[in-house]
């Protein structure tokens, strides 16, 4: 629980919240059912509703939604909504020359028809692979540049039969969208089988993809000169068949000359809202009923199975239909596509050869469903991880999707791996399903039934087995999936047997860049609910110098039955403890700014009511290079009632320091994590005003005063000489000139020296 609420945030809720009663209460506790632990349990259906409403609102239903914003280009690229992939995985050996042409200009055609349509594949991905190599692959969303990557394929050697087939596929899940469907094209069996089968298993459990075999050869096995039309008959013993059944999707074993005759097929993939409504294997000759809705478009059925047989399709009315486009007509295969639908109970009759023969209908609609199981674990409802195991408690949690308004779901079935009725499951208004036990192990589908809004009946399927196991693997230490470079770790994993009987068992353990070496025992004999522990020995390669992770899987199988196997995945990971370089450098500080006009000499000295009345302020920066995290300011020397700011943006501690004029000085020590410290220092104090100045002003005010007078009196003479002068004048013209001798010596008077 979370233990500090922000302020007016609802609290988590239920009795472990701790802050359910602090403002604001109210908390919804959403992760349970339970009364207890969430009192609003009541309202969670109600909130998710209006929760989906209003997202839907704000993603594309709304003025200013994401969509409009965005465009539905970007909008697709964000949230990961590719409509859908065509992936090829193709065998390039000397064998395949012709019919890699016959899949170029298949591809060509069918791309062509829906060229801007919607039905346009998202991206089309191409891998390629021959023995021993797997090559690159090639991803685009042009299909002209998937054909020219088709038509430059250069096909060499062969000869060995056995290619690098389930690397390619495993390569091709992984880049590929979930949900993809994966048609792959070889004449050959696969070297890789022993070493890849149960990482492929897993891959298309995990991802819902559908692979779509076309073999055009013998398989590469003592098979080679046999009739391929009496294979049918034969229980399936290639991993080709048995990915393709696990996966929901089909395997074609055609000849060379036939291979154009079951291309059309792959016009299937170019459905963007596909559906399966029903698949079975029927004993020829049988009939096989199907309903049809009103939000199918249209319908495909296909039907495989020993060679030289008839297919009728009929209408509601029972007249046959007439209507109908012929994808695929060949001995051993028939696929009819209806684009003209009449809602109602349609049937397919089977006739001819005799043998199982099994029966798909797909179709296009916007109304499907979503299965899941999950299982209580630490106090939460979560998807099972791996495959279920019989004795278990589970909870089948189904929910219709897409365009589901009108239809009524009535009935929740699993059927077997043929599409025969195995149990039967009752709706609910549960939120997290029905509880569900399994007490022998089995693999199922989920199908779905109920009316449509004209109150005709409808049903989907899910056509990908889930496969219940009578034994179980588990991780015990998690923790210890963390590697070092050069260090051997032992994981340990439990290996339960929860069936009726004793069985043996053989373990392997397998991981994409070879780290595991050894899974100690490697086979072990266990009676009914007996366990043992394996170890599983891992060691990561000294040189590593950079993260790295490998997916790991456990793999147990059954001796008794070999096609039942558990596989346990789980990622290795190498974290690279970075090297430790001591931190000996303090951070750089410079100063920005200063702003100490207002601290004059005078105002510095005037006391304390005069200096503290001003103030003074200085801005500096500090960065600490080799050391992300906070700096710490200290005030070393000045004023201890000053204002000091630090703030941090970006790595770089703006400081502020403010003071009154009382203290026109400041040393901070400014430091980092490591204890390394720079020292910044400012002193602006102005010197106090002494007697001896005082004196030097004095002497100077009075030698001015001197050299004042002495000018007034300078010029007094002046001013007084002019004035004798002109009385002198005037006395001329009054009286007799008088000559005087201009060399005689004049009178001096008796004081005069």
């Amino acid at each position: 629980m979370c233990k500090n609420k922000p302020a007016s945030k609802c609290s988590h809720g239920g009795i472990n919240d701790v802050w359910q009663n602090e403002t604001a209460t109210g908390g919804i506790n959403k992760e349970t059912l339970e009364p207890e632990l969430s009192p609003h349990h009541y309202h969670h259906d109600e909130a998710g509703q209006v929760a989906m409403i209003a997202t839907r609102d704000a993603l594309v239903n709304s003025a200013g939604s994401v969509l409009e914003e965005l465009g539905e280009e970007l909008f697709m690229q964000l949230f990961n909504l590719e409509r859908h992939s065509l992936v090829y995985v193709v065998d390039v050996t000397g064998s395949m020359g012709d019919d890699i042409a016959l899949v170029r200009d298949k591809t060509k055609e069918m791309v062509l028809k829906v060229a801007n349509k919607t039905e346009a594949p998202e991206t089309y991905v191409l891998v390629t692979f021959s023995d021993p190599e797997v090559y690159e692959p090639f991803i685009t969303k042009d299909w002209t540049e998937m054909y020219q990557a088709l038509d430059s394929l250069e096909v060499a050697g062969g000869g060995d039969c056995p290619e690098m087939a389930l690397s390619a596929l495993e390569l091709a899940l992984q880049i590929s969208q979930p949900g993809s469907d994966i048609y792959l094209f070889t004449d050959a069996g696969a070297k890789d089988e022993a070493d890849k089968k149960d990482a492929v298993k897993a891959l298309f459990e995990s991802t819902d993809s559908r692979l779509h075999v076309f073999n055009t050869g013998s398989y590469c096995m003592a098979r080679t000169q046999r009739d391929l039309y009496s294979r049918a008959s034969e229980p399936r013993q290639n991993i080709y068949e048995t990915l393709a059944a696990l996966s929901g999707g089909q395997y074609i074993l055609t000849s060379k000359g036939e291979l154009a005759d079951v291309l059309g097929s792959l016009e299937l993939s170019l459905n963007a809202a596909p559906v399966s409504v029903r698949y079975v294997e029927v004993t020829t000759p049988d009939s096989v009923t199907f309903p049809v809705d009103s939000s199918l478009s249209e319908i495909v059925v296909s039907v495989s199975g020993p060679a030289f047989f008839t297919v009728e399709l009929l209408l509601p009315s029972g007249d046959l239909a007439t209507d109908v486009e012929e994808l695929v007509s060949s001995s051993q295969n028939v696929v009819r596509r209806v684009t003209t639908v009449t809602p109602g109970t349609w049937t397919v009759k089977v006739t001819g050869s005799p043998g199982p023969h099994l029966v798909k209908v797909t179709g296009r609609s916007l109304v499907d469903f979503t299965a899941q199981l999950l299982q209580r674990m630490n106090g939460f409802m979560l998807p099972i991880p791996g495959r279920p195991v019989t004795g278990e408690p589970y909870q089948l949690w189904v929910k219709p999707m897409g365009s589901v308004a009108g239809f009524s779901m009535s009935s929740v079935r699993l059927l077997s791996g043929m599409g025969n009725f195995e149990y039967l499951v009752s709706p609910t208004e549960s939120e997290f399903g029905v509880p569900l036990q399994f007490n022998d192990p089995m693999a199922f589908m989920v199908e779905v039934c109920g009316s449509s809004p004209e109150g005709l009946p409808f049903c989907r399927m899910h056509t990908q087995r889930t496969t219940v196991q009578s034994f179980h693997l588990a991780q015990l230490n998690f923790e210890e999936a963390t590697l070092e470079p050069g260090v051997e770790v032992s994981l340990s994993v439990v290996l339960e047997n929860r069936g009726v009987a004793a069985s043996s068992f053989s373990v392997s353990a397998r991981d994409e860049l070879g780290w595991a070496s050894a899974v100690s025992p490697s086979s072990t004999m266990l009676a009914p609910g007996e366990s043992a522990t394996l170890i599983v020995t891992v060691a990561a390669p000294q040189h590593i110098t950079e993260f790295s992770s490998s997916m790991l899987r456990v793999t147990a199988e059954s001796l008794d039955s070999p096609d039942s196997s558990y596989t346990l995945s789980f990622p290795l990971s190498v974290f690279i403890a970075p090297v430790e370089i001591p931190d000996t450098s303090p951070p750089a500080v410079r100063e920005l700014a200063r702003n100490v006009s207002a601290c004059t000499a005078e105002v510095q000295h005037g006391g304390e009511a005069l200096c503290s009345a001003s103030g003074w302020s200085v801005d500096v920066e500090a960065i600490d290079a080799e050391m992300e995290g906070p700096l710490t300011v200290n005030i070393a020397l000045g004023d201890r009632n000053a204002l000091l700011t630090v703030d941090s943006i970006g790595g770089v501690d703006k400081i502020n320091y403010r003071s009154s004029c009382c203290s026109p000085w400041v040393t901070l020590d400014v430091s980092d994590l490591m204890g390394n410290l720079e020292r910044y220092s400012l002193d602006f104090t102005e010197p106090m005003p002494t007697q001896d100045t005082t004196a030097a002003l004095v002497i100077a005010l009075s030698v001015v005063s001197v050299v004042l007078v002495v000018i007034l009196i300078a010029l007094g003479v002046v001013i007084g000489r002019y004035c004798c002068r002109s009385k002198r004048a005037v006395q001329q013209v009054a009286t007799p000139s008088i000559i005087t001798n201009p060399w005689a010596k004049p009178m001096q008077r008796p004081d005069m020296k």
